[in-house]
C-alpha cells in the first residue's frame, strides 16, 4: 500500500510540474524502442535518451541518403553503439526555451563526459512539429533531435513520434510505460 501511495504522489507531482509550464516532455513509441525524456530539474534541463532494444536499433540518420553517405552513416552508427543504451545530458535552463506545449529547444554545450572511452558533449536539442498529408490521410508527428559531438565529430540522433506518443504530462506517460511491463 505504501508503494502505491508513493507512486501516486510521484505522478501527481509530475503532472503539477507539467501544468506549470516546466520544460518536461516524454516521447516513446507504442512498443518502446527509443525514448526521449526531458525534465526541468532546478536550474537544469535534463535530456535523457533510452534505447530499449539496444543500440543496434537506435536512430542514427534522418534525411536523403545516397550511396556516398553509407560510410558516414556506418561510422555514426558505430559511435552511437559505443555510447550504450542510455545517455544523459544537462543543459543550463537559461539556454533552453519552450514555445508551446511540446515545442522545446536547448542550445549550448553540456559538460564533456567520458562515455565508454569517448569524449561526448551535447550542444543542442530541439523538437519539431510535422504534418504529412497524402491520399491515405493526415499524420501528425513530433520529431526530437539531439545534436552532440563525439570525439570531435558532429552526430545527430533524430527520432520521429506519431501523434499521441509524446506528452508533457510525465505522470500519465509513466503510467502508460509501467502498464507495458
Amino acid at each position: 500500500m505504501r508503494t502505491l501511495i508513493l507512486i501516486s504522489a510521484l505522478f501527481l507531482s509530475l503532472n503539477a510540474k507539467a501544468a506549470s509550464g516546466m520544460m518536461d516532455l516524454v516521447c516513446m513509441t507504442e512498443v518502446p524502442t527509443t525514448t526521449f525524456l526531458i525534465q526541468e530539474v532546478g536550474s537544469k534541463v535534463v535530456v535523457e535518451l533510452f534505447h530499449h532494444n539496444g543500440v543496434k536499433y537506435a536512430p542514427i540518420f534522418d534525411g536523403v541518403i545516397t550511396s556516398n553517405d553509407i560510410g558516414t552513416i556506418s561510422s555514426y552508427g558505430q559511435l552511437l553503439n559505443d555510447l550504450g543504451e542510455h545517455q544523459r545530458f544537462e543543459f543550463p535552463r537559461d539556454k533552453c526555451k519552450k514555445e508551446e506545449d511540446m515545442m522545446l529547444s536547448c542550445m549550448g554545450d553540456t559538460p564533456i563526459q567520458n562515455i565508454n572511452g569517448h569524449k561526448v558533449e551535447a550542444w543542442a536539442f530541439s523538437t519539431l512539429q510535422q504534418m504529412e498529408k497524402s491520399t491515405y490521410g493526415k499524420y501528425n508527428y513530433t520529431k526530437l533531435t539531439l545534436n552532440m559531438q563525439v570525439d570531435g565529430k558532429d552526430v545527430r540522433v533524430p527520432m520521429r513520434y506519431y501523434e499521441g506518443e509524446c506528452s508533457d504530462q510525465l505522470g500519465l506517460a509513466a503510467k502508460k510505460l509501467l502498464k507495458r511491463k
